[in-house]
């Protein structure tokens, strides 16, 4: 009976928590690129977005992992396979009365494997199967949360019974604004060189879906010591990049529909004035 109080406490406490700091478990909710197609150019931005730490991405470089609710999630598709470029920026933005300033260190990392959506209940790190599944892979007392940001990871609901009910995320790539002065000297980390609240980067992907996570690049160590907390801006955007083939079809297919238009037209023209001189 002790033991069913005291977890009651913890989950309500956690609850608590959440909804003071304006975050959720993991969902796309607004933050939904839809279906991307490399062949054609095409440019997608989703803003005034905001986290509530300055580390929760770099965080997850490490050995104990980070808490997701640290991030936020995006979501997207491929029909095919094509570059696309990731670029996150911090900015300042109001909300109502409420000011955000910007991420000054934006991250983010790219897996295929989306989470559970509604009308599912949402995946967090503290239902009991994420806790089993995070005690049995790193050791219990061994982790913050189950978001890495190097490497896949599973994460689940509180109607999972089994591992196999976890959502899972494959990993595929990553960009970090700055160097390890700032993000930390994990192995793997695309770090831009430039700490200037930006990062662009971009990824060759195959056709799937995806989930991107946005969180901030500044490391303070396993257990976050002196981390910024907060509110913290930033803005995502997804350019497609055609290859150049598929950008000289294109315009060859433009061109024939311009010449045909004018042939039409030519036509058109003497068929309507049948004295017209040859």
């Amino acid at each position: 009976m002790k033991n069913i109080f005291k977890n009651s406490f913890g989950l309500l406490f956690c609850w608590l928590g959440l909804i003071s700091s304006g975050q959720s478990h993991i969902s796309y909710v607004g933050r939904d690129f839809g279906a991307l197609d490399p062949t054609s150019p095409q440019v997608v931005v989703i803003s005034s977005q905001r986290v509530t730490s300055d580390f929760g991405w770099a965080s997850g470089t490490d050995a104990n992992l980070e808490d997701s609710h640290k991030l936020r999630a995006f979501k997207f598709s491929m029909a095919q396979s094509g570059d696309v470029q990731i670029r996150v920026e911090g900015i300042s933005f109001v909300s109502g009365s409420i000011s955000y300033s910007a991420l000054t260190r934006p991250a983010f990392s790219i897996y295929q494997g989306l989470a559970h959506e509604s009308p599912a209940l949402a995946d967090h790190d503290t239902s009991p199967i994420s806790a089993s599944y995070n005690d049995t892979t790193y050791g219990a007392g061994n982790w913050l949360g189950s978001f890495r940001a190097l490497n896949d990871w599973k994460i689940g609901n509180d109607d999972g019974k089994t591992f196999a009910d976890l959502s899972s995320f494959t990993y595929v790539g990553n960009g970090a604004d700055g160097s390890a002065a700032n993000y930390g000297a994990a192995a793997g980390i695309s770090g831009d060189g430039i700490a200037d609240g930006m990062v662009v980067q971009t990824l060759s992907l195959n056709p799937g879906s995806y989930s991107l996570f946005v969180g901030g690049a500044q490391y303070y160590g396993l257990m976050n010591s002196g981390g910024g907390t907060g509110s913290n801006g930033f803005s995502v955007t997804l350019t497609t990049i055609p290859e150049p083939s598929a950008l000289s079809l294109l315009a060859f297919g433009l061109g024939g529909l311009v010449m045909m238009r004018r042939r039409r037209s030519q036509f058109s023209q003497s068929s309507t004035n049948p004295h017209q001189n040859p």
